[in-house]
């Protein structure tokens, strides 16, 4: 541990670090409580740089690194707190089992933090976690005839477990690909490859994810079975626009493989001070980056992002807008296409995985990933008809 800190802090010596494990697993936080203002910014600025290769190296989620006056708390309690006045919802949570009725479905759920995250030991504790589940739900419902998980990270892992041990039959609908899957480590593949043999049958959303569970489950029987859209949401209405201008629009997490940066390129290709609009809805942490590409590409007045969207407020956009646009490099299925479709409104995709089996040349257009110039000419070809 000394070498540790010697090796992350060495311009300062009054400061303990301490490797807090109860961050949720998507964590990709650092925090640096200097509570006794030991450090100048200038210092601070450095250990949070150091304190990120650190991160990287250890597979740690966060590390919190706080002077020794810690007001009389513990360490541990000391992060709750600080957790829970900056807003990041997993400070000083309840644990254990809870039983609620959410739209009108009786639900069971076991909250605790992950001790072990970034570790495939993690998946042994979620096993006994969800047994605990599953032992309170025959306590208080009765007999399990069967169980169906929705993907196999993270619940189908425990679930298989649960199927395997008391004999239950097993149905899992796999959602995400697990060789692009952000959050998939290589030890994560004995246990996720292990629910897809267990289960007695797989449903995947999409085509291509099919293809992928395949050849990594060495199965033949998958079905594929899309997702829904909800009509009471997505439906073809008359809404008044607030001008005459052409709007695309898009909306996603900005975000990984969405092609924002194409879209943004090929939209200012041919719409470049013209009366056309391209919005983009959703936030993330690539939003300054392609406000940037906006700015570069002479279009900054004419891309408008709306930040996070409420599903009211992307059923109201796909209402305004004239075209719904979204040249993503990857999707298992693609539920924007749909409801777009749903909305009465022409899609431009890509040849991504999911959009094959959504858009065809009746509703839409197929474009290849990350071509600027078919994206445009896609574009200018669907506003022209």
């Amino acid at each position: 541990m000394k070498s540790i800190v010697k090796k992350i802090i060495p311009f300062i010596s009054s400061i303990i670090i301490s490797l807090i494990f109860t961050i949720t697993i998507n964590a990709d936080l650092n925090f640096v409580v200097d509570d006794a203002n030991l450090l100048s910014s200038q210092e601070e600025t450095k250990l949070r740089i150091d304190l990120e290769n650190f991160k990287n190296e250890y597979n740690m989620d966060a590390v919190i690194v706080t002077s020794n006056n810690l007001n009389g708390k513990s360490q541990q309690d000391y992060a709750d707190d600080y957790f829970d006045y900056n807003g990041y919802g997993v400070g000083k949570e309840k644990s254990g089992l809870f039983f609620e009725i959410e739209k009108g479905l009786r639900t069971y759920r076991y909250k605790n933090y992950n001790f072990i995250p970034k570790s495939s030991l993690m998946f042994n504790v979620f096993d006994k976690r969800v047994e605990k589940l599953y032992k309170e739900i025959t306590k208080k419902e009765g007999k399990v005839d069967i169980i169906h998980a929705q993907s196999s990270l993270w619940g189908g892992i425990s679930a298989a477990y649960i199927a395997k041990k008391y004999n239950i039959p097993l149905v899992i609908t796999e959602h995400s690909s697990v060789e692009r899957g952000v959050y998939v480590r290589k030890s994560y593949y004995k246990r996720i490859i292990d629910s897809y043999k267990t289960a007695d049958k797989i449903i995947t959303v999409g085509n291509g994810l099919k293809k992928e569970i395949e050849k990594l489950a060495g199965r033949n029987d998958i079905e594929v079975i899309g997702n829904l859209v909800d009509l009471s949401l997505f439906d073809i209405r008359n809404v008044k626009k607030e001008n005459n201008d052409f709007t695309f629009f898009s909306v996603a997490f900005l975000e990984g493989e969405k092609g924002f940066d194409t879209l943004i390129k090929s939209f200012a290709k041919v719409y470049k001070n013209k009366n056309v609009k391209l919005v983009i809805g959703g936030d993330g942490s690539q939003k300054e980056w392609l406000k940037g590409i906006a700015k570069e590409n002479g279009v900054e007045p004419q891309v408008l992002f709306t930040g996070a969207l409420s599903r009211e407020e992307v059923a109201s956009w796909m209402n305004k807008c004239d075209v719904f646009v979204l040249p993503s490099r990857y999707e298992t299925f693609g539920v924007v296409y749909i409801e777009a479709l749903a909305s009465g409104k022409p899609v431009i995709a890509t040849f991504n995985g999911g959009a094959e089996d959504i858009i065809n040349e009746e509703v839409g257009v197929l474009v290849e990933i990350d071509n600027v110039n078919k994206l445009a000419q896609a574009m200018e070809k669907v506003r022209e008809n």
